[in-house]
């Protein structure tokens, strides 16, 4: 075989393996871009997936935040409403007729008292609206009962609502208005809500 011939075939089988690397390295490449787009598609699902469970959880978590805020917001509401509703109660009880209102405190002062004595702590409106008659009425009852009949009216007054404090023997009984209303609150309270369309609060 001739030189050139020779050379010929060294270049030609260089070519055709020089085409056989670039062939196996191009099919290498796209292998690896199909791999590389295969990967990417499953991790771009992947991640569209996790995206759309986290926007799902954040769709919820601002869902249960904002009927919390619709509960807390009616709840709100409705304590405003129960309050106005003791307010205007409490007033109206303040504004009963003379003489119903000193039944209600004589009353009172008869399960208050023990011995028939005592010192009557009224508001300054009370005091100087019914204060002598109160005392007065209220000692002849006990006096029928056979009681000492010795309360006296005090020159203190308390800044109350309604009802009376009543010193007694070293004590202080507090037959106030607003002390009943706390005392009786969770009970009216439901009532109240009950009537206002909704149930109370849960402890």
């Amino acid at each position: 075989m001739s030189f050139e011939k020779i050379k010929e075939k060294i270049i030609s089988d260089a070519q055709t393996k020089a085409e056989e690397i670039l062939k196996e390295a191009d099919e290498l490449a796209r292998s690896i871009l199909d791999e590389a787009e295969t990967e990417g598609n499953r991790r771009k699902k992947e991640i569209v997936s996790r995206a759309l469970q986290r926007a799902e959880e954040e769709k919820k978590r601002i869902g249960a935040v904002a009927r919390l805020e619709s509960r807390n917001s009616i709840l709100r509401e409705k304590r405003k409403l129960v309050e106005r509703v003791f307010d205007e109660a409490t007033e109206r009880f303040t504004r009963l007729p003379e003489d119903e209102y000193i039944d209600f405190c004589k009353k009172l002062l008869l399960k208050a008292t023990a011995s028939g004595k005592g010192e009557l702590i009224l508001s300054a409106r009370d005091q100087e609206r019914i204060g002598k008659r109160l005392v007065e009425e209220i000692n002849r009852v006990l006096y029928q009962l056979g009681k000492d009949g010795g309360i006296e009216l005090s020159d203190e007054t308390r800044k109350i609502r309604g009802g009376f404090y009543l010193r007694e023997e070293g004590s202080e009984v507090n037959a106030t208005l607003e002390i009943f209303i706390d005392y009786n609150r969770e009970k009216l309270e439901r009532e109240v809500i009950t009537l206002l369309g909704g149930e109370g609060e849960e402890a």
